[in-house]
């Protein structure tokens, strides 16, 4: 081969492997008594969805990666179920990489995921900022009552003209 055919096939290698590299692979785990049913993604930021069924207790998504973004993964089992009421499971993403999902059928946005720091971030910010709010929350009921918190207009007392 001569010298220009090498760096070609390099180049095309180099080329190849890069294209490889920005996938995002979710890979998840889930009791074989689901088998058959479906697991579906959603790209925020790109509006795109895609489904894959459950196969020996596993499922596996693979989507190219074009940008940082946010994930929402459901699944068929719990809609059926909970209608409207159903709990997805939100990844945040913001590199090329592989995410594995324990996933727990009944309510998916309680799996398990490993894989991407941005998603301990993100489930850090929830846990202290739902802790924040249940403070928040105690603190105005006892200096207002339940009853007005639920629906401050419905007193116009002097009692709540701070509020």
């Amino acid at each position: 081969m001569s010298k220009k055919n090498n760096l070609l096939l390099i180049l095309t290698l180099g080329l190849w492997c890069t294209a490889m590299a920005q996938k995002v692979v979710f890979s998840g785990v889930v009791d074989k008594k689901f088998d058959g049913n479906k697991i579906f993604i959603y790209n925020d930021n790109t509006k795109e969805i895609d489904s894959v069924t459950i196969k020996n207790g596993k499922f596996k998504i693979v989507t190219k990666f074009k940008e940082p973004a946010l994930y929402t993964l459901f699944n068929g089992v719990e809609r059926k179920i909970a209608g409207d009421f159903y709990s997805p499971l939100m990844i945040v993403i913001s590199k090329p990489g592989t995410i594995k999902v324990a996933a727990n059928m009944d309510q998916f946005g309680q799996s398990k995921v490993i894989g991407s720091k941005d998603q301990d971030l993100m489930r850090n910010f929830v846990a202290q900022s739902s802790a924040l709010s249940k403070t928040l929350s105690d603190k105005l009921n006892t200096k207002y009552g339940k009853e007005f918190m639920r629906d401050p207009g419905q007193d116009t007392s002097a009692r709540y003209k701070e509020f």
